[in-house]
């Protein structure tokens, strides 16, 4: 697990029912009341192992195929639909949140599941069974997915100007609707009533990137929703994402920023009621932007990946219909192969499973080399406890002290000599397990060096990810009297360090 999936799932394991649900939670954590809810139910009944924490986001991927596939195909033409389907299918990003303990998989799936309905009900008319089931079904789905509720008010509104037009009577968009409503007034309350003001700063603060500045500042400022939107297709389809230091790169993300906007002209020329079904989700996505409620941001706005995808694909039907019949196969497939091996060349670079991070087998390691009265020390701060409060209840190391960094305004040196002052406390314990997770590579000197220079290192393990994140355990004897003389926590010489900077 990451840092940020822990920090949510010891909210779901630890807090009652009522906490989970009606109060604001912990380590600036906030989720839908109907994922939270599912969750804490599968956990009860199958225990809180990862696969049963990761069953429900699997299950939304799952039927987020099933719904493409449905979706697509009242747009798209069977070629680029099968494209399309082959795309959504083997993104890696989408592989990625399908095994991820967050609501992400659900905002796809929702999503789509709106759309499908909207859809058969603006085809033709339904009965008032089958209208009050979907009204039901849909208010029901509201409570899973945040982004959902844009998605729904939008359709909402499209449905009861347009629901006529199709034949469809007031009565059964009257059961659709209040259906909507209800679900979405019960995710909107919920949301609210549980945000606290220090979670909001902080996720304002992390969103900074995905808001949109107001377009007088300059005319780049025009271009920055499309172009954002583009880039959110690219990673969702092929894990491709800025900054592009590479040709290939930049001709992947140029494609697939092309041909989606292409493709929704393509689709309003031909049917201009269904085009605008498939276009809400990005609508309702641009006013939430502009007006600071949701970001345009990779995993948030991961939700708009299938639209966006379909829409990329009927790009690719609007590039068979400017060729002539006789040449338009070699245009098409040279255009369809592009956007098809993109997605399965990221795939293929970045298989699953992706390691997000090393927290258990190091843990794991500590375990099986554990005997009674030992004793563990953790570094660093709350993000990294969140997952040694997991995996240690988990793997049976419940009993753990932490080895925390000052906080507030001091200096290096002071940062440092806390480190060594704690330590101290364990001299004369023959064996002492430390676990270093998020310290800088400055930290983990000097909290080694003064261990190697009091005690003797017993074993090591350590876990190295990709993107350059150390975790490590050690054990120690520190209480040999010829090595706990040697220095102090006063007198050990500091290595140079200049500034410590916080990780994340």
């Amino acid at each position: 697990m990451s840092l940020d999936e822990a920090a949510l799932v010891v909210n779901i394991i630890e807090r009652s029912w009522n906490e989970l649900l009606f109060q604001p939670l912990s380590h600036a954590q906030i989720a839908p009341i109907g994922f939270l809810f599912l969750e804490k139910t599968i956990i009860s009944v199958a225990g809180n192992a990862e696969v049963a924490l990761r069953f429900f986001p699997f299950l939304m991927s799952l039927a987020s195929l099933v719904l493409f596939w449905r979706v697509s195909r009242r747009y798209l033409s069977s070629p680029a639909m099968l494209a399309g389907l082959i795309v959504f299918a083997v993104g890696p990003t989408l592989i990625f949140y399908a095994a991820v303990t967050k609501q992400y998989s659900g905002d796809v799936a929702i999503t789509l599941f709106l759309l499908l309905m909207t859809l058969r009900f603006l085809e033709g008319p339904t009965t008032r069974a089958k209208a009050a089931v979907l009204g039901a079904s849909g208010g029901v789905a509201l409570l899973v997915s945040y982004p959902a509720v844009l998605v729904a008010f939008g359709l909402g509104v499209l449905l009861l100007v347009r629901g006529r037009d199709a034949g469809t009577p007031v009565s059964q968009l009257v059961l659709v609707f209040s259906g909507w409503l209800l679900g979405a007034a019960i995710a909107t309350w919920a949301s609210l009533s549980t945000l606290s003001p220090a979670t909001d700063e902080y996720m304002q603060s992390g969103w900074e990137q995905g808001w949109v500045s107001p377009p007088w500042k300059g005319i780049h400022e025009f271009f920055w929703i499309p172009s954002r939107l583009g880039t959110i297709l690219t990673y969702s389809a092929t894990g491709v994402h800025p900054p592009l230091r590479s040709l290939p790169k930049i001709v992947i993300v140029a494609v697939y920023s092309l041909l989606w906007p292409l493709g929704f002209v393509y689709l309003f020329r031909q049917d201009r009621r269904a085009a605008m079904v498939l276009a809400i989700p990005v609508i309702m996505a641009i006013a939430a932007v502009v007006v600071r409620l949701l970001p345009l941001a990779s995993r948030v706005s991961l939700f708009l990946a299938p639209v966006l995808l379909i829409a990329c694909c009927a790009g690719l039907d609007q590039i068979r219909a400017w060729v002539s019949p006789r040449a338009r196969g070699v245009p098409f497939a040279l255009a369809t192969g592009c956007v098809v091996l993109a997605a399965v060349a990221g795939l293929a670079r970045n298989p699953p499973p992706i390691t997000q991070g090393g927290t258990r087998p190091v843990l794991e390691e500590i375990r099986a080399h554990w005997l009674p009265g030992d004793r563990l020390v953790v570094s660093r701060g709350k993000w990294t406890f969140r997952l040694v409060d997991y995996y240690g209840s988990l793997l049976g190391l419940e009993e753990w002290t932490p080895l925390d960094r000052l906080k507030g305004e001091y200096t290096s040196e002071e940062i440092l000599r806390s480190y060594l002052e704690r330590i101290d406390a364990y001299r004369g314990s023959p064996r002492v397990w430390f676990h270093l997770e998020g310290t800088t590579p400055c930290e983990d000197e000097t909290i080694l060096g003064y261990l190697n220079a009091i005690g003797l290192r017993l074993h090591s393990v350590e876990a190295h990810l990709e993107w350059g994140h150390r975790i490590s355990g050690h054990l120690y004897d520190l209480s040999v009297p010829e090595r706990l003389s040697s220095t102090t926590a006063d007198s050990y010489p500091l290595p140079e360090c200049g500034l410590l900077t916080e990780q994340p």
